[in-house]
């Protein structure tokens, strides 16, 4: 993921603007921050931390692009969205909302060839993409730090002691997760909207 990131960062704002630079504009729309604040805040929300040579350059670009202003308040700077830099970022909104639209078109046009289970998949995808908020932003911090825990295993040579002991765990947590009740819609009364 970092190394896919650090080479769309390169990618110009006139084209489809970088996963990262998206973020960082995003975040400086809702308050100023310091690069370490913004680093923290990415780490939190993506569940990835950039390293300062991904972010500071990427701060400097948007700041000759004059998307982006700096303050200086002690050993501190902190950036935030120039009037400039949020109508671009008011255009990238339009750009990723006319992504989805296209996205749903192919999706629509796979789901005449597709299972329908797969079209089911394909349904759920799009809308987890395209709600700003799931229902499920409560769990959104531990799936992060889980995903985390699991592809750092990746970058080490485990034992097999190891390999077993951390399958058994994940092997608990899946039995125990299975056995909570959760009432479905209709066992509450409540019932979805059927959408044309």
């Amino acid at each position: 993921m970092e190394k896919f990131i650090y080479r769309l960062r390169y990618i110009g704002i006139d084209m489809v603007p970088s996963p990262l630079k998206m973020t960082v504009m995003n975040l400086l729309a809702k308050k100023p921050m310091t690069g370490y604040s913004l680093m923290q805040a990415l780490e939190q929300q993506v569940g990835w931390k950039p390293s300062p040579g991904s972010v500071y350059p990427l701060l400097a670009d948007l700041y000759k692009a004059k998307l982006v202003q700096i303050k200086d308040e002690g050993r501190k700077k902190m950036y935030s969205l120039t009037p400039q830099g949020r109508k671009a970022l008011k255009m990238i909104v339009t750009q990723k909302e006319n992504f989805l639209r296209h996205l749903q078109q192919h999706m629509r046009a796979c789901s005449l060839i597709g299972n329908q289970k797969e079209n089911e998949e394909m349904k759920q995808f799009f809308s987890i993409i395209r709600d700003k908020e799931s229902h499920l932003a409560w769990l959104h911090e531990d799936a992060i730090g889980l995903r985390n825990i699991i592809f750092s295993f990746a970058d080490h040579q485990l034992t097999r002691t190891q390999q077993e002991k951390i399958k058994k765990i994940i092997r608990e947590a899946i039995i125990k997760l299975r056995k909570i009740k959760i009432p479905t819609a209709a066992s509450c009364g409540v019932l979805h909207p059927v959408k044309k």
